[in-house]
């Protein structure tokens, strides 16, 4: 009967340390994409496998492994989490913990605080901005990868990659 309850004591402790490790596991192993069989999440996949293959640091991977965490969250206005983001609180949270740079959460005061280069000179965690309304006004905002690629939290398909050449942009 002892052998009995030592063992059920002991798969109880099993249980609860698998529990607690799972728990404890880094943001980037507990990710979820929302829209796991969304075409432009598996395409956005594919571009940084891509992209990573490339060229390898450790600030490289710290920026791949970041948006990879947040690919395919759901766009939401004033958003800055997995529940939801816009494209200013995705290029906020990013840069904060990527590389320790504290932005605002508005795309027209991060272009503000932005040094002006030209488009041949961009290079891999440059923000581009864009004036999606010609408005004459900064609304839209990401993360330049490389071959014109860029990381953003669109309004139809959440956080996702993106060519600088597609007509929308």
């Amino acid at each position: 009967m002892k052998n009995f309850i030592l063992s059920k004591k002991l798969f109880a402790c099993c249980i609860i340390f698998v529990l607690v490790l799972m728990s404890c596991a880094p943001r980037y192993a507990q990710r979820q994409n929302w829209h796991k069989n969304d075409k432009a999440v598996l395409l956005s996949n594919d571009i940084l496998d891509r992209l990573e293959r490339k060229q390898f640091s450790r600030e490289h991977y710290r920026l791949y492994r970041e948006i990879r965490f947040y690919l395919g969250t759901p766009y939401q206005f004033g958003g800055e989490d997995r529940r939801g983001m816009d494209c200013s609180g995705f290029v906020m949270i990013v840069f904060k913990n990527v590389y320790g740079i504290e932005l605002p959460h508005n795309a027209s005061q991060q272009y503000l605080k932005s040094a002006r280069i030209s488009a041949r000179q961009l290079a891999e965690g440059d923000l581009v901005f864009f004036d999606m309304h010609k408005s004459g006004k900064i609304d839209h905002v990401g993360i330049y990868l490389d071959e014109g690629y860029f990381a953003h939290a669109s309004t139809s398909n959440g956080v996702v990659v993106s060519h600088l050449q597609e007509p929308y942009y």
